[in-house]
Parts: C-alpha cells; structure tokens; sequence
C-alpha cells in the first residue's frame, strides 16, 4: 500500500466513524379542523397562503450551501454531503419540516454542517353573524442528537399557533418546542393539540389563524473520540513504518553501490 491510499484509508475511517450518529428534527401538522359557533365561515379571497425555506449548509468548504423557498403550497428539499433539509405545505394548513446533519472530521474549527427548515402558512375569514371559530391543531416534533453534546451537536424543533381578530385586536399564541439538548439521552419525540376561540361580533370582522413551524439540526465537524484517535495513530504508525523500511532500503542500495 503506497501513502497516499493508506492516507486516504485513515481519513475515511474516521468519517465513516463520525458519520453514525446522525443529528436531526422535524415538525409536523398532522389535522387542522375548525368548529363554528354562529353564523357561516367564509374564507377571504386569496387570504390563505403557504411559505416555505429550506437551506443545507455544509462545513468546512467541503461543498458550499444549498438554499430554496417558495411563496406557495409546494414541497422543497435541499442537500449537500453531511446535511439536508425538506419542507413542505398545503393551502389547507398541514405544514411538515424535517432536517439532518451528519459530523464528520474536517478540523476542530470548522463550522459545523447544518440543515435548516422553516413553514408558514395562515388565513383570513369572515363571519355571517355573531359567533365564535374555535380551531383544533394535532402535531408531532421530534429532536435527536445520539452524540448527546449540546454544545456541539443538537437539534429542535418547534411549531408555533397564532388566531385572532383583526379588527378588536384580540390574539392568542401557543407554542411548543422540544430540543434534543432537554431530553433524556439527547432524543425526543412528542404528539400535541393546540386549541385557539377567535370572537367575531358579525361580518364586519375579520379573523385569522397562521402557524409557524421550525426545525433546525446542527452537526460539528468534530474532533475525533478516543476510538477513533487510535484508529488514526494506528495509521500513522503504518505510514512510519512504511517510511522507516523506504529509509532502510535507500540505504542498503547506497551500500550495494
């Protein structure tokens, strides 16, 4: 084996090592369902709307950042080598968002890889009389980091729900959050309900409800575990090895000679 396979032997061992303990997140709106009290809901004419973000960004130089968005119901993806990130959303209000990020050594100052994704989405309605909306919202967040080091690894997610009334400029706001740093063994997944009663005193009002979803995984270029420290000073031991016979067999033909 010449040096530079062994070299490239070493280096790929450690990211193979590295790679196992993938960090990641995600939120997901799994029903939206409204109960009227009251009159007749009607949605405002194009009230209703969808915004999406996604972005990788890999460290270290080792492949540049990949970012998409879009200002509509749709379903974005992006990924570059060690992190990647999807969104996606309905003109009905399920949003989903789901992120990942994978350490592997680069130096111990590179930035680390990091997918990010974020969704939002609300509407405007309007009531036929007197009455009340009361909306329903089931989710699920998950956040892992196996490494379990927050100050180098870690991931969240969080979904945040707003409702109210325009024109009395009552809002309410419920919001959820788990992060793999606050669970136990660094990973965490929960189902949750939100309920939000907009008033509306008639059809001269306007109500709204909008959500805001987030999830972000964060992955550092680590400085290798004791493992894999062994593993690499056992390649360095070849290397030398290798150039102390290459020493000896220069200087047995320099003798011959």
């Amino acid at each position: 084996m010449n040096i530079k396979h062994l070299g490239a032997a070493v280096a790929l061992t450690l990211g193979s090592a590295g790679a196992m303990a993938q960090v990641g997140a995600g939120f997901q709106i799994t029903s939206f369902s409204h109960v009227v009290s009251g009159g007749t809901l009607s949605w405002v004419d194009d009230s209703r709307f969808v915004e999406l973000a996604v972005e990788s960004k890999e460290a270290g130089g080792l492949g540049g950042n990949d970012v998409d968005s879009a200002m509509e119901a749709a379903s974005l993806s992006t990924q570059v080598a060690h992190a990647s990130a999807q969104a996606s959303g309905t003109a009905s209000g399920l949003l989903a968002g789901r992120v990942t990020a994978t350490p592997s050594f680069v130096d111990a100052f590179a930035q680390p890889h990091q997918g990010e994704a974020s969704a939002f989405s609300g509407g405007a309605f309007t009531l036929s009389q007197a009455g009340t909306v009361t909306f329903t919202v089931n989710y699920t967040l998950d956040a892992t980091s196996p490494l379990n080091q927050p100050l180098y690894s870690y991931g969240f997610a969080e979904l945040v729900f707003g409702a109210g009334n325009y024109d009395t400029n009552a809002i309410d706001q419920l919001t959820d959050r788990i992060d793999s740093v606050q669970e136990a063994g660094g990973s965490g997944m929960r189902n949750g309900s939100f309920t939000l009663t907009v008033a509306m005193e008639g059809p001269q009002q306007m109500g709204y409800y909008s959500f805001n979803g987030n999830a972000f995984a964060s992955a550092v270029t680590a400085v290798p575990e004791p493992s894999e420290w062994a593993l690499m000073l056992a390649g360095l031991g070849l290397l030398g090895g290798w150039r102390l016979r290459q020493q000896r067999r220069a200087g047995r033909q320099e003798v011959a000679a």
